[in-house]
């Protein structure tokens, strides 16, 4: 189970930073909350969650919203959200979140802008606890006549289109009033079209002994692509125009067995089997879809099995395994934009990718990981495949979730006891222990300790090596670390008056200076140096503990 290959999250960030780093955040549990990671989502500076129970004031389970700048929290809707396996937690439109909820047994489609006034329900009957989406138009089957339910968020339309099987059928929808559908008439698997409160079928013979499941459709707003199966045991392409014009695109893909369909960015892929010199091809078709326009033939193993394809961003990720495989590995390839590139990636993860834009602009790429000593982490990747790209390994368990939304420069990652930020400028605290030194100050520098205490409180204590008249000369404080904190004031002090290793003796301590630490790259400090006569300012270098290498990362060109 460990071993499931997956690509999260693309996104775009604009400006270089000046450093890639995970910084502490907000402690769910200071305020009583058990946070459900795989319930989150970002809807601007607001992160939407849902829980089932509060640690010790027992509020009711629902779905909130949490201010990351206030830190204010107002819960959205009463009941449950509904997460299925088959369907997407949420489906995000501009600034509104679509969601199911279950309230008194019953499953209905809400939306909300992240604030109580703006969370309303959108259809009143009971659905299925599942939807799906087509031509960025959402659909579902009502509860009790199995009907098929379009909308856009403003108006639902109900058409006379009933589930097929115990899960919901693909559905191309040219709008809310138009679709095509399967449908079951007279015991027979047919296609339908529903249009303006009208119902009709196409001619299109499905071989009796077809199941639902090997029909696929997939479209746009001008024209509907349906794989169904022949009676020659293969599958044919058709193309189904919104104006009603059918057409066999068969001659087009040529006799290699179609196995699946995927719209991504507006274009259909139609995935292939390879021959015996390839596992399988892809094919794209040009925007009018009467031609292939590009092909991407896998040479490499003609053994591996496709287990699922996907878009992820701007590519398109490809989960293989091999059936001979004891461990049942999955691996993913993903797909560049330009057939017939192939960025090659291989990945372990537990987890199903996701994909988000934030207002900035670089990709963003991420999975979780399943280390061979059972520690999950989750990888980030700044600029994947290109020559600057940055990375970050986060040890944070395996139900972190990273986030980003396009009404947002925030990249926010999610966990059960935790709300990190992904920012351009580390806080001061678990990065900043080590030993630093100033390059144009020989012989001297800080050492930083950053710990916790029994309690959960946290310290930084800072110890000071330079010369005072000649000699020798330390100073030493510490203080409290109260997270996040981007600059922390520490007063030093200067100890003296006992011997060399004294047991039981106390030193006298006397005021030395106050002390600012800033964090200004992965592996550069600030330091400000007040005493009672002289001010010193200090850039000093990490020297040594690279641990934290996994939770920051310079730019290309900003190292010692």
């Amino acid at each position: 189970m460990y071993k499931h290959l997956t690509l999260i999250l693309a996104m775009l960030w604009v400006a270089t930073p000046s450093a890639f780093t995970l910084n502490q955040k907000l402690d769910p549990s200071q305020s009583q909350i058990y946070l459900v990671p795989n319930s989150t989502e970002l809807l601007g500076d607001r992160l939407i969650y849902s829980h089932t129970f509060f640690l010790i004031n027992q509020a009711e389970p629902g779905l909130y919203a949490w201010d990351l700048d206030s830190q204010e929290i107002e819960k959205l809707v009463a009941g449950e959200l509904v997460q299925s396996n088959d369907s997407p937690t949420y489906f995000k439109q501009d600034n509104t979140l679509f969601f199911l909820h279950k309230e008194a047994g019953e499953t209905k489609l809400w939306q909300t802008d992240g604030t109580p006034a703006g969370s309303a329900l959108v259809y009143p009957e009971v659905v299925y606890p599942e939807f799906n989406t087509s031509n960025d138009l959402l659909y579902m089957v009502e509860a009790i006549n199995n009907r098929y339910v379009v909308t856009d968020g403003q108006q639902a339309v109900v058409h006379e289109v009933a589930l097929v099987g115990n899960s919901i059928n693909d559905l191309c929808a040219y709008t809310t009033n138009h679709i095509i559908g399967v449908s079951l008439v007279n015991d027979v698997l047919v296609l339908v079209r529903s249009d303006q409160g009208g119902t009709s079928t196409i001619d299109l013979v499905i071989p009796d002994d077809a199941d639902d499941a090997t029909i696929r459709l997939v479209g746009d707003e001008t024209a509907c692509y349906a794989m169904v199966p022949n009676f020659d045991d293969g599958t044919d392409l058709w193309r189904i125009a919104a104006s009603g014009e059918i057409t066999s695109l068969n001659d087009l893909l040529g006799a290699n067995f179609t196995h699946d369909l995927l719209m991504h960015e507006g274009r259909l892929y139609v995935r292939q089997s390879g021959g015996q010199a390839a596992g399988y091809e892809i094919k794209r078709l040009n925007q009018a879809g009467d031609a292939v326009d590009a092909t991407f033939v896998d040479f490499d193993d003609p053994s591996l099995v496709i287990t699922d394809w996907y878009s992820v961003g701007p590519y398109i990720a490809i989960d293989t395994t091999r059936p001979d495989d004891s461990d049942a590995l999955v691996t993913t390839r993903l797909l560049a934009r330009q057939l017939p590139d192939l960025p090659l990636a291989l990945y372990h993860s537990r987890t199903k990718p996701l994909t988000a834009r934030s207002t900035n602009s670089a990709s963003l790429l991420t999975n979780t990981y399943a280390q061979a000593n059972g520690l999950i982490t989750t990888n980030v990747l700044l600029n994947p495949f290109a020559a600057d790209t940055l990375f970050l390994s986060l040890p944070l368990g395996p139900d972190a979730r990273v986030l980003a939304d396009g009404q947002s420069d925030r990249i926010v990652v999610a966990t059960n006891n935790m709300i990190y930020e992904i920012e351009d400028t580390p806080d001061i605290g678990t990065i900043t222990k080590g030993a630093w030194i100033d390059p144009t100050l020989e012989n001297q520098g800080l050492v930083i300790q950053v710990a916790q205490r029994n309690n959960g409180s946290e310290y930084v204590f800072v110890t000071g090596y330079t010369f005072l008249d000649g000699q020798p000369f330390w100073f030493a404080g510490n203080a409290e670390l109260n997270r996040p904190i981007s600059t922390l004031s520490v007063d030093v002090f200067q100890y003296d008056g006992i011997g060399l290793f004294a047991a039981d003796a106390t030193p006298n301590q006397t005021p030395f200076a106050n002390l600012e630490l800033t964090m200004t790259a992965c592996d550069r400090l600030s330091a400000n140096i007040v005493t009672s006569t002289d001010t010193y300012d200090l850039d000093l270098y990490r020297v040594d503990d690279r641990s934290h290498n996994q939770l920051c990362q310079n730019p290309r060109g900003l190292t010692k």
